[in-house]
């Protein structure tokens, strides 16, 4: 799931870029991964988030996601991980 949100985060910056403002829906910017919901906080701006289990994993495009990534991070990308609750983020 956090492959997805991961993806889905592209697809709404690549979208943004394209189009000058986010999409309303996920389905706008192209392939809506199904599980995830999305907020449009301001102009680029939005939260992805998924439950997965008992954990919820969140992406806040206000916080990079190559932070995230780094240090370890992929493993939890792919699913991996320490099992923490993890905030998937990307600002681009």
């Amino acid at each position: 799931m956090r492959l997805a949100i991961y993806l889905q985060a592209q697809c709404l910056v690549c979208y943004e870029l394209q189009n000058g403002e986010l999409p309303l829906g996920l389905e706008d910017a192209g392939t809506a991964y199904p599980g995830i919901e999305h907020t449009v906080l301001g102009r680029g701006h939005f939260t992805l988030a998924a439950t997965v289990g008992d954990e919820v994993i969140t992406n806040d495009s206000a916080q990079p996601l190559n932070e995230w990534v780094g240090g370890g991070g992929t493993g939890k990308l792919l699913g991996g991980g320490d099992g923490a609750k993890a905030r998937v983020t990307e600002r681009w």
